[in-house]
């Protein structure tokens, strides 16, 4: 093994074998597309958003095998958290109004 990540296949096909992610990075991952999906209902996906830039987070520090994804993720949160909140704002700046007349 040269850098850790990767290994020779044992079935000697020539393929290379990869670390399988952790846990907190499937979570990252997950939280973080499912806040994207959401983002854009009003700000739902807010707080799934803001697990995916947490497990991200946690897993750049914890899980350097998966480099890539955790900060993918992480990118990936952030982007999704700015868009919840001006959907959120916006939904805001429509409801609120009628709602206090009413």
């Amino acid at each position: 093994m040269t850098d850790g990540a990767t290994a020779p296949d044992p079935t000697g096909s020539g393929a290379v074998a990869h670390k399988a992610w952790s846990t907190v990075t499937w979570a990252s991952v997950l939280f973080s597309a499912l806040g994207l999906l959401f983002a854009f209902a009003s700000g739902l996906g807010l707080p799934a958003a803001i697990a995916g830039i947490a497990c991200g987070a946690v897993a750049l520090r914890r899980d350097r095998q998966a480099r890539p994804w955790p900060l993918i993720a992480t990118i990936i949160g952030a982007v999704a958290t700015v868009i919840a909140v001006v959907h959120l704002i916006i939904a805001a700046n429509i409801w609120l109004p009628q709602l206090l007349a009413a």
